[in-house]
């Protein structure tokens, strides 16, 4: 995502996302495992050394889907510069 994408992100906005190239192989699966429907937005981007020691800027998402048995949606940080947001709703 650039900048101007990352600054329009706001908590309750509904993202759908695809993994850039050079993506995690836990973004990928995130992605894969909970991203279908795409995530609603809990906390907006922020920059983080202590879950990535690089200072990513990360986000709080929550999966629209619940997980594999039904029971609870997932709820996690992703780092920002590894997804590409695409156009689509629910």
């Amino acid at each position: 995502m650039d900048l101007e994408e990352i600054r329009r992100i706001a908590t309750g906005q509904h993202m759908v996302f695809v993994p850039t190239n050079t993506a995690s192989k836990r973004t990928k699966n995130r992605l894969k495992e909970h991203g279908e429907r795409g995530f609603v937005v809990r906390s907006t981007p922020r920059q983080s050394v202590s879950l990535f020691p690089t200072g990513e800027v990360i986000a709080l998402f929550e999966s629209i889907t619940n997980n594999v048995s039904g029971k609870r949606t997932w709820l996690g940080w992703l780092p920002l510069s590894e997804l590409k947001s695409i156009e689509g709703g629910i």
